[in-house]
């Protein structure tokens, strides 16, 4: 982890922030003068009437002024809010989002040093590489987008050869990896290195690239489509061929093509990655068939070109072509039966074309397709003759990756359809969507050299279901997403590395069971599964065999600020670093720290302040402005973990907890980062009823509000944070505990509950803590220690030696779970520092693990 110096535009964001934080402070205030006004006696309230008319018409009169001045302040306040969202929105839109972090910092590379390289390159990866020079330098791009337009043009001869020159120049470093993805270790996007690009636009060779050299004048050209610029000028009066036209940003596609010829690569749709890019072609299949009417196409896509109604059948005529994308073509209703005379065709997407109700049967006659996307299994038409997939098994032999969809309203479709997959024996990859209800169990006996399949959508309960491990013996990732999934089943024996689970709700399996089953797994996505939240994931959702040990990753410290020696924000965060503490709890969003904080990856847990609870749980827009100001603001720089509403709030206040976490949440749905769990801070005395832990239970008085807590948890897959301090309940029962039950130090079981042995005193309370929800509705919930410590003087057993003893054992034990939940325990230690002006008791001075001069109290080890 490093940690960034701070620059201009840091101390700039700072200052809107804090302009931002204050006026998130006068919106609470206007919410509660808006709240006190409500309860003021209306004048329809006789018991409070003065008798004076004149002078109750004035105070009611008056009554309405003040609301209408706390309104229009508040929607000043937006305005103003929303002037400093758009700035802050500017600056982070050049930032990658959490899935588009790059994968290593970009090599600095001098002029010099590319300019070396470049001259090292062969002729054929030199025109691999001017390829890049027409992109955005930082742009994300797709490298099969790339190979494709290479194998367009005949640069390369086949897509293993475009990958194996893509690899070349990665290993050069003039590519570098664009998006981060845990499950592959393989690059798929990828961006142009700023200095790498420079020293492309500016050489001769770019130049010529483009056609603008001194050759032959019959040389080809390459036409590039830009927005706010004319092709007329690039394409008439000119007889040049081209070799190529690539939309780069044109929304509005107008080509004057009637005396030029365009030989092989033709990239009119989209290309980036974001679904905003709108695009259109003016004259709609008019240009589209003087495109078609280019008979030596090798590349054609039209990806998300919306008010395409169809294809017309001159697409029979592209002898030639060897790529067809027509992914998103959401208007797309029709395929022609020429599209079978493609017979050089290998790549076909049809992705994302909701309108298609069959594929043409002529499609089955494409014996040299290699990946078909998008194929729809029947006909919703009962007239129809579709293609089927003993079609493509019998006649496409090179197909190796296969995305078909099933069970939209299929008239036509045999319900053994799927058997067929079988038949398809080079098929490496196959992704199955269902729409719909199934008829019958969706079993699929799969082909030997499958090594992929990405199920979503699943209409059965059991994985069993579909596939067994018996037949599925070459599998190695295994992708679930949506569906009925309810069991991954009892049968062992895969060999799935890789396995990713999403937005499966009602799918149980314990993290034991599951390395039962899959006992290869490398690495695991959860993502959106309540009922799986116990998996030992991170906060993206990934367990990965070979990251840093499960101890250093389970432990976080709390970071106070009550004391007046402290050392700066941004030393603070040095020295997490530096002691390798992956994560920070805070207790209120001290933007300092959050500025310090970015590009550190320390994982934060945000408490909200106590104050605006009452104002969170009543007013959502207000629970908005604070999501906005104190989270929003700092992503995706900072790693938000958990957004803890309340801290060990006393029972008096906790009718406003469930609210203000329900409105939090909403806020941060409603801007995408939903990802963050949202919870609350609990302490053991909601428990009316603790020992033995099988019997612990949330007190008469505490239940009827922990219950719809807990419930909400389940809903939205968030833990429940919980303070557990043994030290506390060994001083207040000295000599019913021994401390070496609190200390991790028992030499054997002190408790036995049923199956159950206990060691220690923590585990004993946060079991407890457990069985107490499990009886509210709460099974799924896991809880998160949001605060453990042992003080180091000031009370009795408050000693240097006990609380190097307890936390350093608590660092290497929280891996390992409770016996109630054998998972590591995400664990905040308390405290960093210790306060010099906390109030109350010595002790709470002493919890620290550092001094104020940053000198560890006692030894502690994070590693």
């Amino acid at each position: 982890m490093s940690v960034p110096d701070e620059n201009p535009i840091a101390v700039e964001r700072k200052i809107f922030s804090a302009v931002d934080r204050i006026l998130v402070n006068i919106k609470v205030l206007i919410g509660d003068i808006g709240s006190n006004l409500k309860k003021l006696p209306k004048q329809s309230d006789h018991s409070c009437n003065t008798g004076d008319d004149e002078f109750d018409d004035a105070v009611a009169l008056r009554h309405i002024e003040v609301n209408i001045h706390a309104e229009q302040l508040g929607a000043g306040v937006n305005r103003f809010q929303d002037s400093i969202g758009t700035k802050h929105h500017a600056e982070e839109e050049s930032m990658p989002s959490l899935a588009e972090q790059e994968d290593e910092p970009a090599r600095p590379m001098s002029g010099f040093h590319v300019r070396r390289l470049l001259d090292t390159l062969d002729g054929q990866l030199m025109q691999c590489l001017l390829c890049l020079a027409i992109f955005p330098p930082g742009e994300a791009i797709k490298k099969r987008l790339l190979i494709h337009w290479w194998l367009g043009e005949g640069i390369v001869q086949s897509a293993d050869a475009g990958k194996e020159r893509f690899n070349e120049l990665f290993d050069r470093g003039l590519v570098q990896p664009a998006l981060r993805r845990g499950h592959c270790r393989r690059t798929h996007y990828f961006r142009v290195h700023p200095v790498v690009h420079s020293q492309l636009v500016e050489s001769l060779g770019f130049f010529r690239f483009l056609g603008h050299g001194k050759g032959n004048v019959d040389d080809p050209h390459r036409l590039f489509l830009q927005k706010g610029q004319s092709s007329d000028q690039n394409t008439q009066g000119t007889n040049n061929a081209f070799l190529s036209v690539f939309n780069l940003d044109m929304e509005y596609v107008k080509i004057h093509i009637a005396k030029s010829r365009i030989t092989r690569v033709v990239q009119l749709g989209r290309w980036k990655r974001s679904r905003k890019h709108h695009i259109e072609l003016v004259g709609d299949n008019d240009l589209l068939k003087k495109v078609l009417a280019c008979k030596n196409l090798r590349y054609l896509s039209l990806r998300g070109i919306s008010l395409i109604e169809s294809i017309p059948e001159a697409i029979g005529t592209l002898a030639e072509l060897l790529v067809l994308d027509l992914r998103a073509c959401h208007n797309l209703e029709k395929l022609p039966g020429s599209i079978g005379s493609l017979l050089k065709l290998e790549y076909l997407d049809l992705s994302e074309c909701f309108l298609l109700e069959e594929m043409p049967k002529e499609i089955g006659e494409l014996s040299k397709l290699q990946v078909l996307k998008g194929f729809l299994v029947g006909s919703s038409r009962k007239k129809s003759s579709p293609c089927r997939l003993a079609d493509l098994a019998t006649k496409a032999q090179n197909l190796r990756k296969l995305n078909i969809t099933t069970g939209r309203q299929s008239l036509v479709c045999d319900e053994d359809e799927l058997c067929q997959l079988a038949k398809c024996q080079h098929l490496e990859s196959l992704t199955i969507t269902w729409i719909g209800e199934a008829s019958t169990e969706p079993y699929l006996p799969l082909p030997s050299s499958l090594t992929k399949l990405d199920l979503r959508r699943a209409p059965t309960a059991s994985l069993l279901n579909i596939i067994h491990p018996s037949t599925s013996v070459s599998l190695k990732r295994l992708y679930i997403r949506g569906g009925k999934l309810l069991t991954l089943g009892q049968d062992g024996g895969w060999n799935v590395e890789t396995l990713r689970v999403r937005c499966l709700n009602d799918l149980e399996c314990e993290w034991s069971e599951l390395h039962g089953l899959f006992r290869e797994l490398r690495f695991v996505e959860m993502w959106r599964c309540a009922r799986l939240s116990f998996w030992p994931c991170d906060g993206r959702g990934v367990w990965d065999k070979g990251s840093p040990s499960l101890a250093r990753r389970s432990i976080g410290v709390c970071y106070g600020v009550k004391g007046n020696n402290l050392p700066p924000w941004h030393e603070v965060v040095q020295l997490y670093a530096s002691n390798n503490i992956p994560a920070m709890r805070i207790f209120y969003p001290h933007h300092d720290v959050l500025e310090a904080l970015r590009g550190t990856g320390i994982g934060i847990s945000l408490d909200v302040e106590g104050q605006f609870l009452p104002s969170f749980a009543s007013e959502p827009s207000v629970a908005a402005a604070w999501v906005k100001t104190n989270v929003q603001a700092f992503y995706p720089a900072v790693s938000f973990k958990f957004i803890t509403v309340g801290n060990q709030v006393a029972l008096r206040e906790m009718r406003y907890i469930l609210p203000a976490m329900q409105n939090i949440y909403a806020a941060l749905s409603a801007v995408g980062l939903d990802h963050i769990k949202v919870s609350t801070s609990v302490r053991r005395d909601v428990l009316g009823l603790s020992y033995p832990p099988s019997a612990g239970a949330f007190s008469s008085a505490m239940e009827q509000y922990m219950a719809p807590i807990v419930q909400f948890l389940a809903k939205i897959g968030a833990p429940l944070l919980a303070s557990v301090f043994p030290y506390f309940t060994y001083v207040h029962n000295q000599e019913g505990i021994d401390i070496d039950y609190a200390l991790f130090t028992s030499p054997g079981t002190v408790v036995q509950d049923g199956e159950h042995s206990y060691q220690n005193l923590f585990d004993a309370i946060v079991d407890a803590l457990y069985s107490a929800m499990e009886k509210v509705g709460g099974s799924t919930v896991r809880i998160v220690v949001s605060d453990s410590g042992w003080p180091s003087a000031g009370a009795p057993a408050a000693t240097k030696d006990n609380a190097r003893a307890y936390v350093q054992n608590l660092i290497n034990h929280v891996s390992k779970g409770t016996p109630k939940r054998p998972v590591p325990i995400e664990t905040y230690i308390f405290a960093m520092f210790n306060e010099n002006e906390k109030t109350g008791d010595e002790i709470e001075r002493n919890f620290g693990l550092f001094e104020p001069d940053k000198s560890p109290v006692y030894p502690i080890t994070f590693s």
